[in-house]
C-alpha cells in the first residue's frame, strides 16, 4: 500500500473502467476507515504541499481519550479549553446578540444559571432575535427553561445541553 492509503493498481486495463465508477463504489466493497497514522500523514502532507500557515482546529469533550501522538507538540501547539458559560460570559453574549448591557432579567438568568453545566452554545442559541417582532424580553425568558432543563439533567446525571460535542 502506498503512502496515501490507496491500492497499487493491478494492471492498466482496469485503469479505465475505475476512473467511471463512483470512488466508493469498488468491486471489492472494502470498509473505509479513518486511522490516526492516516490523518497524521494527510495533515503533514497539507503543511508541506501547501505554500503559508494553516490554522487546523480539532474539537472533542474527551482530551484524556486521544492519542499523545496526536496532542504532542508540533502538532497540536495550541489548546483552549471552552468552559461552560458563567454569568459573566452570558453577560458577553447578551451584549453581542441582543445589544444590551444589562436588563430586568439578568438577576433572574444569573440566579437560575448559578451550578448549571451549559454551553456558552446552548445559550447564544436561546439568544437570537428569530424575527423582527422578538423582543429582548422574549428572548431572555426562553433561557430561563433551558437552564431549568441543564439544572435538571445535571441532577439526574444526563446530558446538560444539547450542543454538547462528544
Amino acid at each position: 500500500m502506498g503512502s496515501h492509503g490507496r491500492k497499487p493498481k493491478e494492471n492498466k486495463e482496469d485503469e479505465g473502467e475505475d476512473k467511471l465508477k463512483p470512488p466508493l463504489e469498488t468491486e471489492d466493497k472494502e470498509e473505509i476507515k479513518v486511522t490516526l497514522s492516516g490523518l497524521l500523514n494527510c495533515i503533514d502532507e497539507l503543511w508541506s504541499a501547501c505554500g503559508g500557515e494553516r490554522l487546523i482546529i480539532f474539537t472533542t469533550n474527551h482530551m484524556e481519550k486521544l492519542d499523545p501522538a496526536l496532542i504532542r507538540r508540533g502538532w497540536m501547539d495550541k489548546r483552549v479549553e471552552m468552559s461552560y458559560c458563567c454569568f459573566e460570559a452570558f453577560k458577553v453574549l447578551a451584549k453581542n446578540y441582543l445589544g444590551i448591557g444589562a436588563h430586568e432579567l439578568f438577576d433572574e438568568v444569573q440566579r437560575r444559571m448559578t451550578g448549571v453545566e451549559i454551553t456558552p452554545t446552548d445559550v447564544a442559541m436561546n439568544l437570537m432575535l428569530k424575527s423582527k417582532e422578538d423582543d429582548v424580553g422574549l428572548c431572555l425568558w426562553s433561557l430561563i427553561p433551558v437552564l431549568e432543563e441543564a439544572k435538571e439533567a445535571a441532577r439526574t446525571g444526563g446530558c446538560g445541553g444539547e450542543g454538547q460535542r462528544q
